[in-house]
C-alpha cells in the first residue's frame, strides 16, 4: 500500500517516478498497458494516461509489480523512490 505520508510529499507530476521499494527490493512500476489482465482501451480509465505510460500515482488500476493487487490498497510496505530514497544508502 502506498502510505499516505508519501503521496503527500510529491505532486501529481511526479508520476513519473519509475520505481518503487517494497521492503529492501527495488521494482519497475508497471505502466498502462502492461497489466497481467487487460484493460482494453487506449488510456486509462482512472487516470487517463496512455499505454506505455506510468499511471498518476493514487491511480486505482495501477497494479503492485510484486503481489500484482491494486498498488494502492495491497498490503505490501511500499515506499516511493522519490529523491529523499534515492539519497538513503
Amino acid at each position: 500500500m502506498i502510505r499516505k505520508e508519501d503521496l503527500k510529499k510529491i505532486k501529481n507530476n511526479d508520476y513519473k517516478i519509475e520505481k518503487i521499494i517494497i521492503k529492501s527490493d527495488t521494482y519497475e512500476r508497471i505502466k498502462y498497458g502492461n497489466e497481467i489482465e487487460s484493460w482494453g482501451g487506449d488510456k486509462c480509465g482512472d487516470c487517463g494516461v496512455k499505454k506505455g505510460e506510468l499511471h498518476i500515482l493514487g491511480c486505482d488500476i495501477e497494479r503492485c509489480p510484486k503481489c500484482n493487487k491494486q498498488l494502492i490498497s495491497c498490503k505490501c510496505d511500499i515506499k516511493l523512490l522519490t529523491k529523499e530514497y534515492k539519497n538513503e544508502k
